[in-house]
C-alpha cells in the first residue's frame, strides 16, 4: 500500500515536531520544513498528498508560496491547507482567493486534522479502525501541540540552540528592513521572533515584536516607522541580553538548562 505523503512547512519547531509524530503515527511519510523554499524545492522531487502551511514565516511568507504553487504547473494541483493565527484574518481571505482548500486555526485539534484530510482526500484516506483508535484515548480533545512538561523544557533548550545561531543574521536582516521600509520583511521577522520569545519564555522579546508586527498590519496602507524605530532599538538590546545570558550554550559549558527569563 502506498504511504500517504505530507509536507507541514511552519517555522514552529513545536509544532513540525507535533504534526510529524501524528501523521507517522497513521502510517504516513511525513516531510516537515522550517521555512517556504526548502518546501518548494523537495515538493519536486517528492511530490506531497497534501501540504501543511503556516500562513506567517520567514524568507517567504505563506501567501506567497502559495501564490508559486499555484502558478506552477508540477503543484498546482496538489491541495494545500493553511494552518492560521485567530489574528490573520485578512490573510486568511487572500490565501482563500488564491486556492488553499482550507484553513486550520490555531490551536489544532486532533479531530480537525482528520476531517480536513478525509473532506479532501476521501472519507477513507485513514480507515475507520484508525479513527476509532484516536478517538478512544482520553486525550483526544487535547491540543495537537500538547508535550509534556519535560518535553516542553527539550524544546526550549534546542529552540535557543537555533536562536542563537541565527540571531546575529536576524540583527542585519531588522536592520536592513528598517532601512529599506520593507514591511513585508519586517513583519515576517517580527512574526518569527515573537514566537520564539514565547517558546524560550522571553517575554519582552514576544511583546515588543507582537507590538511591532501589530503596528505593520493595524497601517498597513502608511506603516507609522517613525513609531516603530525606538521598538527596534529596544527589541535590538534584548537580543544583545539573550545572546549575552546564553552565550555558554553554544561553546558547550552550560548544563542544559537556559536562562529563562
Amino acid at each position: 500500500m502506498v504511504k500517504l505523503k505530507i509536507f507541514v512547512i511552519d517555522d514552529s519547531e513545536y509544532l513540525r515536531g507535533a504534526m510529524k509524530k501524528f501523521f507517522t503515527n497513521y502510517d504516513c511519510e511525513v516531510f516537515t520544513f522550517g521555512n517556504g523554499l526548502d518546501g518548494l524545492k523537495h515538493a519536486a522531487v517528492v511530490m506531497p498528498d497534501i501540504i501543511f502551511l503556516d500562513i506567517m514565516m520567514p524568507v517567504i511568507s505563506g501567501i506567497d508560496l502559495l501564490r508559486c504553487i499555484k502558478v506552477i504547473d508540477q503543484f498546482k494541483d496538489i491541495p494545500v491547507v493553511i494552518i492560521a493565527g485567530i489574528n490573520e484574518n485578512s490573510a486568511i481571505d487572500k490565501v482563500m482567493q488564491l486556492g488553499a482548500k482550507r484553513v486550520l486555526l490555531k490551536p489544532i485539534k486532533r479531530n480537525e486534522v482528520f476531517e480536513v484530510v478525509d473532506e479532501i482526500l476521501g472519507n477513507s484516506t485513514f480507515s475507520s479502525q484508525k479513527i476509532q483508535k484516536l478517538f478512544e484515548k482520553e486525550e483526544k480533545e487535547l491540543e495537537i501541540s500538547n508535550v509534556t512538561e519535560r518535553n516542553k523544557t527539550e524544546v526550549k533548550v534546542r529552540v535557543i540552540k537555533s536562536f542563537l545561531k541565527t540571531i546575529n543574521f536576524l540583527r542585519s536582516d531588522i536592520r536592513s528592513a528598517v532601512s529599506a521600509k520593507n514591511e513585508f520583511m519586517l513583519k515576517s521577522i517580527m512574526h518569527e521572533l515573537k514566537q520564539t520569545g514565547k517558546q524560550i519564555n522571553y517575554g519582552r522579546l514576544s511583546k515588543i515584536s507582537e507590538h511591532v508586527e501589530r503596528l505593520i498590519i493595524k497601517n498597513s496602507a502608511a506603516v507609522p516607522w517613525g513609531d516603530i524605530e525606538p521598538f527596534i532599538g529596544k527589541l535590538l538590546d534584548v537580543l544583545d541580553i539573550i545572546t549575552e545570558e546564553n552565550k555558554e550554550i553554544l561553546i558547550g559549558t552550560a548544563d542544559n538548562n537556559p536562562k529563562l527569563t
